[in-house]
């Protein structure tokens, strides 16, 4: 079945320019068909757009407004997404392994069940953002901000955290092994029923941090002492 996108438009704002590098013809692509690998859409708007199930595989969406845009069970795997306007949208069971999120605003951006395994999401805006049950293993998150972000039985092993604003955020059931939260901000953040076995928290702000049947197993503290309690 052809598929169509009821909320994409080409309007004279979104004409090519010297500082919009977008191929014309690659947006026509993805408004007709939906399946747009390897496209270059860099600086696009596609605010709003509905891109539900579209296959933006290996595409080039850098410095894009996706503000809002449906983006349920799309294919961004390895997509270049640095310094793209996500905040609203919806990538709820999104594929965005070994993606590049750099710089981007996910704020309040829905990611339940979304896979990010492998993505780069340095200096990335997530506050709010729900990541419950996404998958973030060995991804790099450092310098980011994940305030208040709904991370709740995420698969987060192996990931790098450090530095990351995780202030009032909810991590609880969150399987945290070997992820490195090196001088993150964890202040009232939610780790009940965490597993941050060979976790490394040297230096990390646990103020108020709720810590309640969290695993520990040769976690590395704050103070850099090792807790083997839980193994």
């Amino acid at each position: 079945m052809k598929h169509t996108m009821t909320a994409l438009t080409i309007a004279a704002s979104m004409l090519a320019t010297s500082a919009s590098a977008f191929d014309p013809d690659h947006l026509q692509k993805l408004r007709d068909t939906l399946d747009c690998a390897e496209c270059d859409l860099g600086r696009a708007n596609l605010s709003g757009a509905d891109l539900t199930s579209a296959n933006l595989s290996g595409a080039n969406i850098s410095g894009s407004n996706l503000l809002n845009a449906e983006l349920n069970a799309a294919n961004l795997a390895s997509a270049d997404l640095a310094a793209t306007v996500l905040s609203g949208a919806n990538l709820n069971d999104a594929n965005l392994n070994n993606a590049d999120l750099s710089a981007s605003n996910l704020a309040g951006a829905n990611l339940r069940n979304a896979d990010l395994s492998g993505a780069t999401i340095n200096a990335a805006n997530l506050s709010g953002a729900n990541l419950s049950e996404t998958t973030l293993a060995n991804a790099s998150i450092s310098v980011a901000n994940l305030r208040d972000a709904d991370l709740t039985g995420a698969n987060l092993q192996n990931a790098d955290l450090s530095a990351a604003n995780l202030n009032g955020a909810n991590l609880s059931g969150a399987d945290l092994t070997g992820a490195d939260f090196g001088a993150a901000n964890l202040s009232n953040a939610n780790l009940s029923g965490a597993d941050l076995s060979d976790a490394d928290l040297t230096g990390a702000n646990l103020d108020a941090t709720n810590l309640s049947g969290a695993t520990r197993c040769n976690t590395v503290m704050p103070d850099k002492s090792v807790v083997d309690t839980g193994c």
